[in-house]
């Protein structure tokens, strides 16, 4: 839907904006005192313009923000984005509508971290009485470039908004006292709990769900992993997309790895990278969430983090889960619909295997 036309004197002021001789000759400002000037002059107009878009929604604000940042004639192709929140809008809905607005920019304009030469795109969020505004100044080929979008404070505060449509949700499905190295869920279309895979330091297990029980179907021997090594490691790789074979990865060999009615292991030496995190698909949309703990030390409780996939994974989490103690491995279903932790219970001493889900609304 194209935007509607903004009031005359808006546009003369987004034009002079355009042009940087002019605004360095006859200004004579700064380029953060320029930016702080052109940011209060624009919300003047902001605040007594009815045609300004308006959007019905945190994420909705953040996507034609984007869109319209996107279309800005001769901008440079990639920006280095830089969020600032000037309003009272909460902390955690102003991440919200900073991961909705780089989601919609994509990774291909946005860089992970400010290179040189990189060109800065400034995102403000600013307030009126009726209004939350978020202005953008965009480089571009001819000077910097003003685009706008605005929420109704009113429409924020009924939906009752805190930033998050969903939330992450943990389920014990096994627990046992040997150490796993990894575990998976092989989703099946009956929509029940599909086989469970359990990776331990001599074998891989199959487990399939009768009666609300796992029952142990079949179990094969894998390549010996060195008991000195203080931290083994171990991961089940299950094919994705147009990929038609799944994978079990250990130190220095890759097993093919085949299942029927038993389990098949076709092991070769092979070098790899292990994971650091995992994709989680959401119910509540079609979006495509980053899944990763955050601890990295074993000797203390863990927390799982949600992040954009859309956008570098140093950028702030979404949502996160605390857990019973440091997350060993991350792995995630056929459709990535639902993951797997691996735990190990500091409380207890068990060695359990979380699914993990996100569940709608707050």
């Amino acid at each position: 839907m194209p935007a509607a036309p903004l009031h005359p004197s808006f546009e003369a002021v987004i034009s002079s904006t355009r042009n940087p001789v002019y605004a360095k000759q006859k200004l004579s400002l700064s380029r953060s005192r320029g930016w702080l000037f052109v940011r209060l002059l624009l919300a003047v107009f902001v605040f007594s313009s009815p045609c300004l878009p308006r959007a019905d929604s945190l994420e909705d604000a953040g996507r034609v923000l984007a869109r319209k940042v996107a279309a800005v004639p001769q901008r440079e192709r990639h920006l280095f984005l830089s969020w600032q929140n000037h309003s009272s809008l909460a902390e955690e809905n102003s991440e919200a509508l900073k991961q909705s607005f780089a989601a919609e920019l994509g990774g291909e304009i946005l860089v992970e971290k400010q290179e040189p030469g990189a060109p800065q795109l400034q995102i403000s969020v600013e307030e009126s009485p009726a209004f939350y505004i978020l202005i953008a100044s965009v480089p571009a080929a001819n000077g910097e470039a003003i685009r706008m979008a605005r929420i109704a404070r009113a429409a924020l505060a009924s939906s009752g908004s805190s930033g998050a449509r969903f939330r992450l949700s943990k389920e014990l499905i096994w627990q046992q006292q040997e150490p796993i190295l990894d575990a998976v869920e092989m989703s099946e279309d009956s929509g029940k709990p599909g086989p469970l895979l359990i990776l331990n330091r001599d074998s891989l297990s199959l487990y399939r769900s009768e009666n609300d029980r796992w029952e142990l179907q079949d179990s094969k021997r894998v390549p010996t992993i060195e008991k000195t090594v203080r931290a083994p490691r171990g991961e089940i790789r299950l094919s994705v997309g147009s990929e038609k074979q799944d994978s079990l990865v250990l130190s220095e060999q890759t097993c093919d790895i085949t299942i029927a009615e038993k389990i098949e292991l076709n092991c070769r030496a092979a070098s790899h990278s292990w994971r650091d995190g995992i994709l989680l698909a959401s119910p509540c949309d079609r979006g495509v969430w980053w899944l990763k703990a955050e601890s990295g030390d074993w000797s203390v409780p863990d927390r799982l983090s949600l992040r954009n996939s859309s956008v570098p994974k140093s950028a702030s989490s979404v949502v996160e889960l605390d857990l019973p103690g440091p997350a060993l491995s991350i792995a995630s279903g056929r459709r990535a619909r639902s993951d797997t932790a691996v735990v190990f219970n500091l409380s207890t001493g068990n060695y359990e295997v979380y699914r993990i889900t996100l569940a709608c609304g707050n």
